[in-house]
């Protein structure tokens, strides 16, 4: 029996040292990359604007198609971000002066599918807390959020049986949402 060599084959010899060796050139060149951009790209980011909340709130009561629950003012410091007339509600966003997110949903849907849609799906229910005589359901979810909720009156009329869920939510701390809802009070309608 003959024993047959391989040819040689050109190039070079593959090792496992060889293949470390082409990896850390690559990550190097990544890492520098990165680097490059991070030392020379704009750096200036875009600011959150503010806008005026208050025609949006009157126009949300004019349109009656929810019982608007909004603050005289915003607290020292605080600052509208957006302010958006649903065909089922109000939504307010606001800045806190820590620059904490706060969020107001005002909407005929049940208490539920806000909590599902503004705070988490499998949002965790705590305990009932009493705000300016009020009882709000309070709401955590994982990520830190914590909201206050509840459900408006019946109003009757055109809308008979049509109740609004409020629902104030956030980063901010617990205090601070309570206290924003507390501060809510029925907007009345201005021509």
């Amino acid at each position: 029996m003959s024993q047959s060599r391989r040819p040689a084959q050109p190039g070079y010899q593959r090792s496992f040292p060889g293949l470390l060796a082409a990896m850390l050139v690559v990550v190097l060149v990544v890492v520098g990359w990165t680097g490059f951009r991070a030392l020379f790209s704009d750096k200036e980011t875009t600011p959150v604007q503010t806008v005026e909340w208050q025609p949006i709130v009157q126009a949300a009561a004019r349109a009656g198609t929810v019982e608007v629950l909004a603050p005289p003012s915003l607290p020292h410091g605080w600052r509208a971000t957006s302010a958006d007339l649903a065909s089922d509600g109000l939504h307010l966003g606001l800045l806190t002066d820590e620059g904490k997110y706060v969020g107001l949903e005002e909407r005929t849907a049940s208490l539920q599918d806000l909590v599902a849609q503004y705070v988490d799906e499998n949002a965790q229910q705590g305990r009932d807390v009493r705000l300016d005589g009020i009882t709000w359901q309070t709401w955590t979810d994982p990520g830190g959020d914590y909201a206050v909720g509840r459900i408006g009156a019946d109003r009757g009329g055109a809308a008979a049986g049509a109740r609004t869920s409020y629902l104030v939510v956030g980063s901010a701390p617990a205090a601070e949402v309570r206290a924003f809802a507390a501060d809510l009070q029925p907007v009345v309608e201005t021509r």
